[in-house]
């Protein structure tokens, strides 16, 4: 085998290698947003019950008297 077929080989490897990475990538992100997207929207979906619990609550209550 000579230097050219070594160097074939390789950068066969490496760009192989980079299309992996590139679907790979995408991927994550895909799920990453989809994640936060949801989170989102169970946000906005509990809104009314994540304020009732922070604001509506004895330890609260007593902090505004004062």
């Amino acid at each position: 085998m000579g230097f050219w077929d070594i160097f074939k080989k390789t950068a066969y490897f490496r760009i192989s290698w980079h299309i992996q990475d590139i679907f790979i990538d995408s991927f994550n992100k895909a799920r990453y947003s989809r994640k936060k997207a949801e989170e989102h929207r169970l946000l906005r979906k509990n809104n009314r019950d994540i304020n009732k619990a922070l604001y509506d609550n004895p330890f609260n209550k007593k902090r505004k008297k004062s």
